[in-house]
């Protein structure tokens, strides 16, 4: 994690937010880097999204199939029932 704190940022007139480099670096988001943000006890939470599989929700071995995507063992297991 981070040991990064009290960066102060103001939202721009189209409510974009500039993340700091730093902050970019530590937490391995890049451009085009996919993020979540949703509210939480009162908080905004951005949260880096982790792609998974479409069917069985695995992160390993997975395939880009038009922006989704699908592990290798799916794959592998819709094969032989095609």
């Amino acid at each position: 994690m981070s040991n990064i704190k009290g960066i102060v940022r103001k939202v721009e007139d189209v409510g974009r937010v500039v993340l700091p480099k730093e902050l970019r670096k530590s937490f391995n988001i890049n451009d085009g880097t996919s993020v979540d943000i949703y509210p939480e006890n009162g908080r905004i939470v951005l949260e880096v999204v982790k792609n998974s599989c479409l069917i069985c929700n695995g992160a390993d071995n997975l395939r880009d199939c038009k922006g989704n995507y699908i592990c290798q063992n799916c794959i592998a297991e819709m094969s032989w029932k095609i």
